[in-house]
């Protein structure tokens, strides 16, 4: 019986197979829901007179659609990490062959890391551990949201292997070392101290300076808003603007159209 939640506005279906209860939610039409209900209980059904296994006969590629399915409810940024990643799953499966998910054995996650370490990021860097670490647990990650939602029954990849990795230690510029940075830049190039004063002001990448435009910066409300295209991590970001650092952009937008590029150089 579909169930309607006022207060998530998605549907959950409910069905009884045999004194046993199945249960999902979010579905945004009754229509979907029923039709779960219905699947689940015709697959009950089989199972409990033995005709077949649904969990071994269910295809990878299918699981992992339905597990992107629900994620609507997720930021746009999570949701693009989330289908990345999926993509690398689903061109390891084909590569080695695994459709169904009885393919899967303990021994998958040892030849994914081994198949990533092998590949290199856009910029002919290879893979990063760090990276590695993410996609492995994005797998355990898939599997723990199936078994949790009822459409398989155990998690084959509970237990992974991880790098471990240990955090460098950063150094930052003290005040001394900055005031004296731009004294000399100052004396040689002041477009160029500009660009480095906003560096040190905003702590913003350079990809993400050398492509901001007149439109990202709200001199009003003392905040710079970086589109997802042009940050590493694909997503958005709002940056307060410092009083030393709103003087000099306030220079470089002015008399410009929104569209145009803030340029230091």
């Amino acid at each position: 019986m579909a169930i309607y939640d006022k207060k998530r506005k998605t549907w959950t279906a409910s069905v009884m197979v045999r004194g046993k209860r199945y249960r999902k939610r979010g579905f945004r039409e009754k229509k979907f829901a029923e039709i779960w209900e219905s699947q689940k209980k015709y697959e009950a059904e089989k199972m409990s007179v033995g005709l077949a296994n649904p969990d071994q006969e269910k295809k990878i590629e299918q699981l992992l659609q339905i597990y992107l399915h629900n994620l609507k409810g997720k930021s746009n940024e999570y949701v693009i990490r989330e289908n990345r990643r999926a993509r690398c799953w689903s061109q390891f499966c084909q590569e080695n062959h695994l459709e169904k998910f009885h393919d899967l054995s303990p021994n998958v996650p040892l030849k994914y890391q081994a198949w990533r370490e092998q590949q290199t990021a856009p910029s002919g860097t290879f893979i990063s551990p760090r990276t590695i670490n993410d996609d492995l647990t994005f797998i355990r990650r898939v599997f723990k949201f199936l078994v949790r939602f009822g459409e398989i029954k155990a998690n084959p990849f509970v237990h992974l292997p991880l790098y471990s990795i240990q955090e460098k230690e950063v150094r930052y510029l003290n005040e001394k070392e900055v005031a004296r940075l731009l004294d000399l830049l100052e004396k040689k190039n002041k477009k160029l101290k500009d660009m480095v004063a906003v560096y040190l002001g905003t702590g913003m990448r350079r990809n993400e300076l050398t492509s901001l435009r007149v439109c990202n910066v709200d001199l009003e409300k003392k905040i710079i808003k970086l589109n997802a295209e042009n940050t590493k991590k694909r997503y958005s970001r709002i940056i307060p603007i410092q009083p030393k650092t709103l003087e000099i952009l306030k220079a470089r937008c002015q008399e410009k159209a929104k569209d145009d590029l803030v340029k230091f150089v």
